[in-house]
């Protein structure tokens, strides 16, 4: 077995001009001067340390998506979980374990920087006496939608009350490694591994190739008995390798098809060409065949077996969040989970947990906004999603994977007594729960320290529809640190640094917010107060007109039947003074 290494990178992080999809030149988010980011591949067991400068205007971070970081939660790079984000103009490396293998991605998880083109792919190799899957060449196909405007003013707008529907971003491109299209070379005979990462901020895609057979191998870094699938559904901050063997004749070429799942999107512009192709080349002199009639019914990841069981099929806890988007008491849009929405604390959640105690096994102290729970080590926790919203989401747990043990398309039809009998259930990292429909989940607390979960459509995700995972605080605070430097980084980027969600000791968390909160529609108490000040208000007007009608003062009645209206002297005088100017009537 060859030596783990020592793997260094410095990387400055600073805005660049790129042309994407090749049409429109914009202002993004790069690495060293140069867009897209380097990709990294490595070896199971080397160390990643990558010397982040920040030349951007705002704080940044750096999430090493997928890996799970034992012992060393500051690095997971959740800004207000585990980190407080690096400030402009400074410096802080990131260490990364790699003990395990498969396909990644690193990206900022700061704001909704990494929509800006702050990602890129990390491949970790491993032993070759290990991969249970011979091939004999490799290529990685991230797929994304992108966006002329920037992440940060399209956020902002999507969090303002001139959108109180919630409609989502609509992208202008997608993009496949990157670029409008790509190629990549096939030798007859041959079979190759193509890795694809959606890096999106919300858009799903459908992959298919033209008369090639695809076996997927692995999902979001968990090696699968290998699965014959003609289509394959993939949301953001998924992954999925597949592989594919080559013809044995050179005379055509093949697309690959990356097409983005329109109904899905709010809008739909004009400019926009959903469907994007990669094209596998035998020969630079071949035309390329003709697409031939596709199935776009998409295959089922939980059909997926790991080849690595796991042990941890039968749950010690059970959580039930029910996900809603709706607009709050504020005036604006938001998603939350049991309709509670996410609100960063005062004190990155890893810190509180550090610094309170025996306090901090109570997780009242993350603040209620946070949507917080606090777990023992070493138990089956189950997570149950109910999804109130039509639209599908694809939610992402650091830190860890889990066994998604059931799904279903209709919320009302879930049953804890139904779930599937499956000694071996599929296992990923990030999953789509359906539109109006359940997700049961399950994870093991092997993995100290403070994790973060939440949506990984990025506007959903700032719009508050996550939760935080807290791991065996006393355990957390025998064995974890927090380094002096990112102290330093808090007090920069308004954090504190100890004590719980809102600085203070103990259960003190006078101050912190209490919403917004979903909007009571129901008749309460000031409510029936103020209706029936209406009614005896209308009863009152009622009747005092018909008192007048009865008893008129402005008018005098006469023995014959007939009136004279009564004008006095002060009225005339009024009048008068009204029209020429003076004070009069108007003032009154």
């Amino acid at each position: 077995m060859v030596a783990s290494k020592d793997l260094h990178f410095d990387w400055d992080i600073n805005y660049v001009t790129a042309k994407p999809d090749g049409k429109q030149e914009q202002q993004v988010i790069g690495c060293n001067n140069a867009w897209p980011f380097p990709q990294i591949e490595a070896e199971y067991g080397d160390v990643l340390h990558i010397n982040v400068h920040n030349s951007l205007d705002m704080a940044t971070s750096l999430h090493s998506h997928g890996i799970f970081f034992h012992g060393l939660n500051e690095y997971d790079g959740a800004v207000g979980v585990t980190e407080c984000g690096i400030p402009p103009g400074k410096n802080y490396t990131y260490t990364i374990p790699l003990n395990q293998w498969g396909t990644y991605w690193i990206h900022s998880h700061s704001g909704a920087q990494y929509v800006e083109g702050w990602r890129t792919s990390l491949v970790i190799h491993p032993p070759k006496d290990k991969d249970p899957f011979k091939y004999d060449g490799d290529y990685t196909l991230p797929l994304s939608d992108w966006f002329y405007e920037s992440a940060t003013a399209l956020g902002d707008h999507f969090l303002s009350l001139q959108n109180p529907g919630g409609g989502e971003p609509s992208p202008d491109a997608a993009l496949i490694r990157e670029g409008a299209t790509t190629s990549i070379n096939f030798e007859p005979g041959k079979t190759y591994r193509l890795r694809f990462i959606n890096y999106s901020a919300a858009a799903i895609f459908f992959i298919n190739i033209d008369d090639h057979e695809m076996k997927i191998i692995e999902v979001d870094g968990v090696d699968v008995e290998p699965t014959t699938a003609k289509t394959i559904m993939i949301a953001a901050a998924q992954r999925y390798s597949v592989l594919v063997t080559a013809k044995n004749s050179t005379d055509s070429n093949y697309l690959i098809h990356a097409d983005l799942d329109v109904d899905k999107l709010d809008t739909l512009k004009d400019h926009l060409l959903p469907n994007i192709t990669a094209t596998i080349v035998y020969d630079d002199n071949a035309d390329t065949a003709d697409p031939p009639a596709r199935d776009w019914v998409s295959f089922n990841d939980l059909e997926l077996t790991p080849i690595v069981k796991s042990n941890y099929s039968t749950p010690d806890q059970s959580i039930d969040l029910t996900v809603t988007f709706n607009q709050l008491d504020d005036g604006m849009f938001y998603g939350m989970f049991n309709d509670i929405t996410y609100l960063r604390p005062k004190v990155p959640s890893l810190l509180t947990m550090l610094t309170t105690g025996e306090y901090a096994t109570d997780a009242t102290i993350y603040g209620k906004m946070t949507n917080t729970y606090v777990f023992e080590q070493n138990k089956t926790i189950e997570i149950v999603l109910l999804n109130g919203d039509p639209d599908p989401h694809p939610f992402h747990l650091h830190g860890n994977t889990f066994q998604v043990v059931a799904r279903g398309d209709v919320m009302e039809d879930y049953d804890p007594k139904n779930i599937p009998d499956n000694p071996n259930p599929m296992r990923r990292d990030t999953v789509v729960l359906p539109g109006n429909g359940y997700a049961v989940l399950r994870f093991f607390t092997d993995n100290i320290g403070s994790w973060f979960f939440h949506c990984h459509n990025e506007w959903h995700m700032i719009a508050g529809l996550a939760a935080v995972f807290n791991v065996d605080p006393v355990a957390t605070q025998k064995q974890l640190t927090f380094s002096d430097t990112m102290k330093e980084f808090c007090a920069a980027n308004d954090f504190l640094v100890e004590g719980n969600a809102m600085g203070k000791q103990g259960l003190d968390l006078a101050g912190q917010p209490e919403g917004p909160n979903p909007i009571n529609y129901s008749i309460h108490g000031s409510g029936i107060g103020a209706m029936a000040a209406c009614v005896i208000s209308a009863v009152l007007g009622i009747l005092a007109i018909i008192w007048y009608s009865l008893n008129d003062p402005a008018t005098n009645g006469d023995d014959d039947g007939t009136s004279t209206p009564i004008v006095t002297e002060e009225f005339k005088q009024g009048v008068a003074g009204g029209r020429d100017g003076s004070e009069g009537l108007s003032e009154h």
